[in-house]
């Protein structure tokens, strides 16, 4: 008995020093990686070891300036996720802007990079920890741990019932569970198959799940005939599109660990909207294990131990967000000038431009007390190391004040988690430099515009809707006095959105526009920017991202006015443009459609409720208030879309020779709706040949001179910028109208169009036009028949002086001024004077056109009418 008690304690002690043993290797086994992750990594409860923020030093103060208030700069938070701590910065907003020893780099406030490198465009997985790059931080944020490696999580065990099917329209199988060749637990699940020609039998099993963290997926097998091919199918997202992996070999007995990466997952079958899998792994609704037969006609296998790797305690698993930094670009901004956050946090989500994942923005409260909502955007973002691995965005906010005084904001993060917002933070805005601020429809005249600050602007300019060198031609609108210019985001320039992926955007184009911007707005050059093409509607439908065969949800081209997904996206394009261009005041306006009346619908009415429906979106996405149009190809077409509340002025497309007669006949179309409008496109035609005999620009002088003198709220701007104006170097047309309207307010006049001609001879006519009111007019005289057939530019106009009387002006003194519109040369300048309102004046002989300002000061009543 004692010999054998003592050979039970002996083995007792072998036992404990093999599971010793056994305990040690696994100890000092573990990866580098996640012991390194482990060191990282902060530890539950413990502060000490979160990564703290390193602060800048402070250059010597600046003069004091005691009523600024000081931007704050965030820290990390503390471990148990409470709301972080703010470290209060130096005297000066711009201080740390040297290297520290902690390695911080200065911070730059907003400053397009006109060599933008391209960037990935994809969504991102799992816990994002967006730090901007060191060259935009007064303040390093750490980078965050590495997260720890985690054992393969059991998605699926058999241990409590079968919740697996047969895909019947594959081969047959029937499944059972059985004890018998369990690898994990007391059960796995048996499928006893038979070939019936189809080539393959699917386990298949309804599901709800989100794999946004999980990067493989691990399966045993025990086959017990011949060779198989394994293939993880999972089908995904809204319109649950089928992804397959490549098949993994099954030999005849047991397969453990089966392994398939997620990121060789690809599209199969295709759902209606063909959403990609980064885009779609947060809803996975049916896992699949499709064996593919080989040479056996039946066979039997067991499945057990399915599982995933994921960071999470589980699957799905989402927190609230972690603010970790909010770097302001200054404490104290003048009216107008921009003020730009960079905002760090770390927040779970799987696509960044879609708000309903992850949305940031910034709430702004006045002096005067009201608080306006500014979105924030993706700026930037790090490559992905491959197509589903993590690339990192980098936030912002861009925000104008347009008042003076004290501001204070915070801003809040959201996701699937809850939401988290920032401790209340301030700057101050003085007046500083006499900037206008941004354009608006009057308050005193609703048919012209004007800037915040009260100044009258009349958009002088042209079209460049697309250049490859877009400061040539901006230069050249600068020299002549140019205001206004209008610009598109098309299939080929500056195409925002991804034509293969709608919804997401390329940054480095966004990044072009931010250029693009600042490039106008040190010229004082203000932008018209178009956001839809109609030929994405027609001939580039290939091109259009929302088409479903690029992955889109719309089978045709009508269904992008009514289908609702459609209209989701197109809601999250405009509040990405207008979070990143709305805060500049070199943006005159969003127009909506470039001529939409051409882009494919069911119905007028689709197009118009949907402009009603995306410009009151674009409203409330755009916290500056740009004006918000749209278009079509001639005036008549569509007239609801002008009618709506939500467009504020009417663009004016024509193409014709008849221009007097087509741009009074505009005029008084619209007239009653009691809104600015001017001529956004004109030429002699539709094809680039039918200007190209009019070297001297006589249709385009015509236009522009004829536009001027019409009641409308702009000049008229050409088409054909490119083979027409500059390559005939027409410039100086502008130039001289420029010279002509300087100071010239239209706010309050209640002009009225007058025309009239006058035979000169046999086979000459002259023609005049005026927008006169009583206390002013702006005449041009000229000869219609030039503009049909500009070779009969040089024959004279007025052989000898011409008296003419105007009727219905005030009695008093009047400036008249006579102008050569070709020379630019003022010919003549009188004063005259009426005590009955009409007012006499005289046109000199003449072969050129010319143009008349009648000015006086006050106002009056009598209906203005012209007598030979």
């Amino acid at each position: 008995m004692q010999n054998r008690a003592s050979a039970i304690w002996l083995l007792i002690a072998i036992l404990v020093a093999l599971l010793g043993y056994w305990a040690g290797r696994a100890a000092n086994s573990r990866p580098v990686a996640q012991e390194q992750a482990e060191s990282a990594s902060p530890k539950k409860g413990s502060e000490d070891t979160l990564p703290k923020a390193a602060t800048a030093q402070p250059p010597a103060p600046p003069p004091a300036t005691p009523e600024a208030p000081k931007p704050a700069t965030a820290m990390p938070p503390s471990a148990d996720g409470r709301e972080p701590e703010f470290e209060p910065p130096s005297e000066s907003p711009r201080a740390g802007m040297g290297r520290d020893t902690a390695g911080t780099a200065p911070y730059e406030p907003y400053k397009p990079d006109t060599a933008a490198r391209s960037r990935s465009q994809g969504g991102e997985a799992g816990t994002a920890a967006t730090t901007p790059g060191a060259e935009d931080m007064t303040t390093a944020v750490a980078a965050p741990a590495v997260e720890q490696a985690m054992a393969y999580d059991v998605f699926d065990g058999f241990e409590e019932g079968n919740a697996w099917a047969v895909e019947s329209a594959a081969d047959h199988a029937v499944l059972a569970l059985a004890e018998d060749q369990a690898s994990e637990g007391k059960q796995a699940l048996k499928a006893t198959w038979k070939a019936f020609g189809k080539g393959n039998f699917e386990l298949r099993r309804e599901v709800k799940l989100d794999l946004t963290n999980a990067t493989s997926a691990r399966v045993d097998v025990y086959n017990a005939g011949g060779q198989l091919d394994l293939v993880l199918g999972i089908r995904a997202g809204y319109d649950a599109s089928l992804f397959t992996t490549p098949p993994k070999p099954l030999d005849k007995g047991w397969n453990r660990d089966v392994t398939f990466r997620l990121a060789d997952l690809s599209f199969t079958e295709k759902g209606p909207w063909g959403s990609s899998w980064a885009w779609s792994r947060d809803s996975v609704n049916r896992i699949s294990l499709i064996f593919r037969e080989r040479d056996e006609k039946e066979g039997v296998v067991h499945v057990d131990n399915l599982r995933f790797d994921h960071p999470a305690a589980k699957l799905g698993a989402k927190s609230k967000p972690v603010i970790k930094s909010i770097k302001a670009s200054a404490g104290t901004l003048e009216r107008f000038q921009t003020l730009e956050l960079d905002v760090a946090f770390e927040a779970a989500f799987q696509n960044f431009f879609d708000r309903g994942e992850v949305d940031l923005t910034a709430s702004f409260l006045a002096p005067s007390g009201k608080r306006l909502e500014a979105k924030g955007f993706v700026y930037d973002a790090e490559p992905p190391a491959d197509a589903l691995a993590v690339g990192k965005p980098t936030w912002r906010v861009r925000f104008t004040p347009t008042e003076t005084g004290l501001w204070r904001y915070d801003v809040t993060v959201k996701n699937s988690g809850g939401d988290t917002t920032s401790q209340t933070y301030e700057f101050l805005c003085r007046q500083g430099a006499d900037r206008p601020g941004f354009i608006r429809v009057s308050k005193s005249d609703p048919q012209c515009f004007e800037f915040d600050n009260g100044a009258f602007y009349y958009p002088i300019g042209q079209n460049i809707c697309w250049a490859a060198n877009y400061e040539y031609y901006l230069d050249q609108m600068k020299a002549y006095g140019g205001n206004h210019v209008r610009i598109w985001l098309c299939p080929w320039n500056l195409q925002l959105e991804d034509p293969k992926e709608a919804g997401k955007y390329d940054l480095a184009v966004a990044k072009a526009v931010d250029t693009l911007l600042a490039q106008c707005a040190e010229r004082g050059i203000y932008v018209q920017l178009v956001l839809r093409y109609h030929g994405m509607q027609d001939a580039s439908w290939d091109k259009n991202p929302y088409n479903a065969a690029n992955g889109g949800p719309c089978t045709w081209a009508g269904d992008f006015f009514t289908d609702g997904k459609a209209k989701d996206l197109h809601k999250r394009f405009l509040d990405y443009v207008a979070a990143r261009w709305g805060h500049s005041t070199a943006l005159f306006a969003w127009e909506l459609w470039n001529e939409v009346d051409l882009a494919r619908s069911d119905r007028e009415s689709d197009v118009v409720a949907w402009h009603r429906e995306m410009a009151a979106h674009l409203k409330r996405a755009d916290a500056h208030g740009h004006l918000v149009t749209t278009s079509v190809c001639s005036p008549g077409k569509m007239n609801g879309l002008f009618e709506l509340a939500e467009i504020d002025f009417i663009p004016i497309h024509l193409y014709t020779r008849d221009l007097a007669e087509q741009f009074h006949g505009a005029w008084l179309r619209y007239r009653k709706l009691r809104k600015p409008m001017f001529v956004s496109e004109f030429s002699a035609g539709i094809k680039p040949g039918d200007d190209l005999g009019d070297e001297r620009g006589v249709h385009l002088q015509a236009g522009l001179w004829l536009a001027f003198v019409s009641p409308f709220a702009g000049n008229a701007m050409p088409w054909w910028w490119d083979t027409f104006v500059d390559k005939n170097k027409l410039y100086g047309h502008w130039a001289v109208l420029g010279r002509f309207a300087k100071d010239v307010d239209r706010r309050g006049k209640n002009y009225e169009l007058v025309r009239s001609q006058v035979k000169v001879s046999d086979d000459a006519t002259v023609n005049i036009q005026g927008m006169v009111a009583p206390s002013e007019a702006f005449l041009w005289v000229g000869d219609e028949a030039r503009i049909a057939r500009p070779e009969h530019a040089d024959r004279p106009l007025l052989l000898a002086e011409r008296p003419i009387r105007l009727h219905g002006m005030l009695g008093g003194t009047f400036r008249i001024e006579v102008w050569d519109t070709l020379d630019g040369k003022l010919v003549s300048e009188a004063t005259a004077a009426t005590d009955d309102g009409t007012l006499s004046l005289v046109l000199p002989k003449t072969s050129h056109p010319l143009a008349v300002k009648i000015i006086k000061s006050q106002p009056g009543k009598a209906l203005p009418r012209f007598e030979w």
